[in-house]
């Protein structure tokens, strides 16, 4: 089985979210689905460690912090081939939506009123589902 590589951004949703953050060390404990990267442009290295120690994350190969911009980010993505990033700022889910195959989401408190969770947490089961099923050799128009 193919790994979904997935982005968090650390920067004003780990601290604020507790959900976001049972979610994401929920998904770190699956080592075969999931392929786990940080990418921020955060400088809060002592933060940043401690995430990824709790989710298991290796400082040098899957955590990248101190970026200059957005535009850094959107490359790292890139270069990695993230293929889901999670993020609250706005303007940087969009430049990553608009410039990389990664699919971007926003993370905030917006509820999805029908499955009576969090929207992003909607978003973001819809797009590992269409992924998995593109690995698993369907087409995106079977999807």
């Amino acid at each position: 089985m193919t790994k979904i590589k997935i982005a968090i951004d650390t920067e004003n949703i780990w601290e604020e979210w507790g959900n976001f953050r049972d979610v994401i060390r929920n998904m770190s404990l699956d080592v075969e689905a999931f392929e786990l990267y940080v990418v921020t442009k955060s400088t809060e290295v002592e933060l940043i460690t401690t995430i990824a120690a709790s989710l298991g994350l290796d400082m040098t190969t899957n955590v990248f912090h101190s970026l200059a911009d957005d535009i850094a980010v959107d490359a790292k993505l890139s270069t990695l081939g993230v293929e889901i990033f999670l993020s609250g700022d706005y303007e940087l889910v969009k430049l990553v939506n608009d410039n990389t195959t990664a699919y971007a989401v926003i993370v905030n408190s917006i509820q999805d009123a029908y499955y009576m969770q969090p929207k992003w947490f909607t978003v973001m089961n819809f797009w590992i589902e269409k992924i998995d099923k593109i690995n698993r050799g369907q087409t995106a128009e079977e999807c």
